[in-house]
């Protein structure tokens, strides 16, 4: 019962290096390290071949991106596992100590066969957790992050799993198909395929015990709603693949894992998202602040507790 782990890098050959030594240090006995290195330009295949020789390492031309990488390493993992074997996607911005992927493997046998996710905490403070599960409420038109329940081992009140310490049976990936990289190649795309497996009927568990601690400094394109920008940032996060507000993808996400019901109050949600964000381009940037301070009190506080001008930080997967 191997774990094949498939950890996609593009340059921070320093958090690689990182990465791979707490593998190495893991008490599961068998565990196989793939590096899809995607057109990195600090030499990682030079240092990884140096000193990881038995690191599997895959090479792409920059194009790949995130779910690029993964699919391709995942890919080179199914043509040889065995029908027991897992798969550990895994970012290289992660550090964790020795029993993390028993942690894993055990919960997903407790589970019958679950995918695992892992807890997510900051590097820089490890009492700020920043991922202890994810719902998608697609009635309500949002996504809920879970608190970590105090006394509890793991939670499965889940719907989704991140790409970033998520374990996954090989059976998975032969029942529902690989990441979808052409639909979305960076973002989405490992929320996207959780969901594909738990309506194929497989379960989904966050494990507290397997604790990844993550560099949350190192993430792609966001933005707030609280800050002026440039009209050159607002059409970048929109329409660059590293932003997570990305138009094309997030309405693509909605296409293929909202339930049908509810995907066209989840696409004008995006559109009227998309509006909001382009408010924050001056002059509407002061004209909206202007509004917003007419506004009473009470109606005020409901928007902020919407988090509609409240500023938003997202750690990607």
């Amino acid at each position: 019962m191997t774990v094949h782990v498939v950890i996609p890098v593009h340059n921070h050959i320093g958090e690689t290096l990182r990465c791979v030594a707490c593998l190495k240090q893991q008490r599961h006995p068998d565990i196989r390290i793939i590096v899809v290195d995607d057109g990195s330009t600090d030499d990682t295949d030079r240092k990884m071949a140096s000193q990881h020789p038995d690191v599997v390492l895959l090479k792409g031309d920059g194009n790949l991106w995130w779910t690029g990488a993964t699919a391709l390493g995942i890919d080179h993992v199914l043509k040889t596992a065995a029908a027991d074997d897992f798969v550990l996607m895994l970012n290289n911005d992660t550090e964790f100590d020795a029993d993390y992927v028993g942690h894993l493997v055990a919960c997903s046998k407790v589970h019958s066969g679950a995918l695992v996710g892992s807890l997510s905490v900051d590097i820089s403070d490890p009492a700020r957790v920043v991922h202890a599960g994810i719902v998608w409420d697609w009635r309500g038109v949002q996504s809920r992050r879970l608190p970590c329940a105090p006394g509890a081992t793991c939670t499965t009140t889940i719907n989704t799993l991140p790409g970033r310490g998520t374990l996954v049976p090989v059976e998975v990936f032969r029942k529902v198909g690989n990441l979808r990289r052409r639909w979305l190649p960076h973002y989405h795309a490992d929320y996207e395929f959780a969901c594909r497996a738990a309506r194929a009927g497989f379960p989904l568990v966050v494990c507290y015990d397997a604790v990844i601690r993550v560099h949350t400094e190192i993430t792609g394109s966001e933005g707030d709603l609280a800050t002026p920008i440039a009209l050159r940032r607002a059409v970048h996060l929109l329409f660059s693949r590293r932003s997570i507000r990305n138009l094309r993808y997030r309405m693509t996400f909605i296409a293929i894992a909202c339930p049908a019901r509810y995907r066209i109050r989840n696409w004008l949600a995006i559109l009227a998202a998309t509006m909001l964000l382009l408010t924050n381009v001056p002059p509407l940037f002061h004209i909206k602040n202007f509004l917003f301070r007419l506004l009473p009190g009470t109606a005020q506080r409901v928007l902020l507790d919407r988090k509609m001008m409240a500023p938003k930080k997202v750690v990607s997967g």
